[in-house]
C-alpha cells in the first residue's frame, strides 16, 4: 500500500512538472513572440520618419529616393524579413 501511495505521489509530480514546463515554455515563446514584433513595429516606424524626413517632394529626386529606397541592400532584407 505504501509503495502504492508513493507511486501515485511520483506519477502526480511528474505530471505537474510536465504542465509547468510546458506552461512556462508556452510563456517564453509568447512573450518572445510579443518582443520580436515590438522591435519590428519600432523599426518599420523608425524607416518611415527617416525615409519621409528624407524624401524629396517630387520630380526626379523623388524617383531617384524611391528607386534608392528599393535597391537599398539592408531594405531588400528588411522585406524579406517582413514576408
Amino acid at each position: 500500500m505504501l509503495v502504492e501511495a508513493r507511486a501515485e505521489l511520483e506519477r502526480n509530480h511528474e505530471q505537474r512538472r510536465e504542465r509547468f514546463e510546458k506552461e512556462w515554455a508556452d510563456r517564453i515563446e509568447r512573450e518572445m513572440g510579443l518582443a520580436v514584433r515590438q522591435i519590428q513595429e519600432r523599426r518599420e516606424i523608425e524607416r518611415r520618419m527617416d525615409w519621409k524626413e528624407m524624401e524629396p517632394g517630387k520630380g526626379y529626386e523623388r524617383f531617384e529616393h524611391k528607386l534608392r529606397d528599393r535597391l537599398d541592400p539592408k531594405r531588400i532584407s528588411d522585406r524579406f524579413g517582413e514576408r
